[in-house]
């Protein structure tokens, strides 16, 4: 027999298997057949009808670069589904897929983003989460989860954990742009923890943390130690509520507090108090408190000694013969006496470059106040007087040049509370 073109099988042809719900073809079928043999057919699923090898024509999908006349890669004679490939990338960013995905073993993505969500963006995002297996049944530990980079081979450094969050811009409905926060990578030493951030500000913990434990059994703790530009580390200084307490060292006799610097440079200790008190010791009742070395200088602002005695140095300078000057003044109402050693030099004038010393009792009554200058040692004429009086709520020392000579006055002083 011989079907060419558009034929039908002649009445009385047998073929087994048919049934409703299936196609079947044979390659055998087609051209002309020559001499008798059996026919092997073969069936495809009626609700695909597509092979590997077939073309699909894509149109109107609304993503770019998917529109077209396109080979199929994957199907199957029983598929259901299907995959063909396209010469462009896609660009299509919204592939959803709503409910549980269930997938036994390794499930590889090659998608370089992952969204999880309703949607790529939305006008009312809801929150997501990413975690790993609960427990089910009695005091039963939960699955752990571990987030890592991809591992490099040999000596290569390794991959790079970035947590990021957006930055903030002007109002408006322009997505704001990513910027890394945080990031996790390998050092040369696998003991080695590296946090880094771009932000001028890194809060690591929030206020309602009250017990933040750094380090645990390290040996070294290393806080803002890189870099050329001047850092600031600010540790337990922002609370108002109530007092801060930092402790350093422990339980154990040869703790050491360093401040380390370059052997020609300066370590500041400093305070941003100012009304109120600065302890820089405390506690120490029958103990020793160093202060510098044999070899140190110690430099002191205002000294109080048992909140009764206050020593503290001043200089004034361009003092005349014209009109006395205040070179020292104290509130009477705080302290009753007071003792000056007194540097007086002569910058200009008769006597330029002459130096003189003395020291100076003071005291006053709350109206009266009074003096007595003694052990005066000159290197020429005397360069200066010195008086005393009560102006207001405080008590002063006023100095003034002798004729021809402009002084300057150096005053290291003692007051003695009331």
């Amino acid at each position: 027999m011989l079907v060419q073109g558009s034929a039908t099988i002649p009445a009385g042809t047998v073929v087994s298997g048919v049934d409703a719900t299936r196609v079947y073809l044979s390659a055998a079928l087609t051209g002309t057949i020559t001499s008798t043999g059996p026919i092997a057919f073969t069936d495809t699923n009626t609700s695909m009808g597509i092979k590997t090898g077939d073309q699909i024509t894509v149109a109107s999908s609304g993503v770019a670069n998917i529109d077209g006349t396109w080979p199929v890669t994957t199907a199957g004679s029983t598929s259901t589904t299907f995959s063909f490939k396209v010469s462009t990338a896609t660009t299509q960013t919204n592939l959803a897929r709503a409910g549980t995905i269930v997938r036994a073993g390794t499930i590889v993505l090659k998608n370089r983003n992952v969204t999880l969500g309703s949607s790529e963006a939305s006008a009312t995002p809801v929150a997501a989460t990413l975690k790993g297996e609960n427990a089910v049944g009695t005091n039963i530990a939960g699955a752990a989860f571990t987030v890592r980079p991809g591992l490099s081979t040999g000596n290569a450094t390794g991959g790079v954990i970035n947590f990021q969050t957006g930055t903030t811009g002007t109002t408006g409905d322009t997505t704001q742009t990513s910027v890394t926060r945080m990031s996790l990578n390998e050092s040369a030493a696998a003991t080695t923890l590296d946090l880094a951030t771009a932000m001028t500000t890194a809060n690591v913990f929030n206020s309602n943390a009250t017990t933040v434990n750094i380090a645990g059994a390290a040996t070294t703790l290393s806080l803002a130690n890189v870099g050329t530009s001047a850092v600031t580390a600010n540790v337990a200084t922002a609370a108002t509520g109530g007092a801060s307490t930092l402790t350093f060292g422990g339980a154990v006799t040869g703790n050491i507090i360093k401040l380390a610097g370059t052997a020609a440079g300066t370590v500041n200790l400093t305070s941003d108090v100012t009304t109120g008190i600065v302890n820089a010791y405390t506690g120490v009742t029958t103990g020793t408190i160093n202060i510098g070395s044999t070899q140190s200088t110690v430099n002191l602002g205002t000294t109080v000694i048992n909140s009764q005695a206050y020593i503290s140095s001043a200089e004034t300078t361009g003092v005349t013969d014209a009109t006395a000057v205040v070179v020292s003044s104290f509130a009477t109402a705080t302290y009753r006496t007071a003792k000056f050693m007194l540097q007086v030099t002569c910058t200009a004038g008769t006597d330029i470059n002459k130096v003189q010393v003395s020291e100076i009792l003071f005291l006053h009554d709350g109206t009266i106040a009074t003096l007595t200058d003694y052990a005066v040692l000159r290197s020429g004429n005397n360069l200066v007087t010195f008086t005393a009086d009560i102006n207001g709520v405080n008590a002063r020392l006023l100095a003034q040049a002798t004729t021809g000579n402009t002084i300057k006055v150096r005053v290291v002083r003692t007051l003695n509370t009331i």
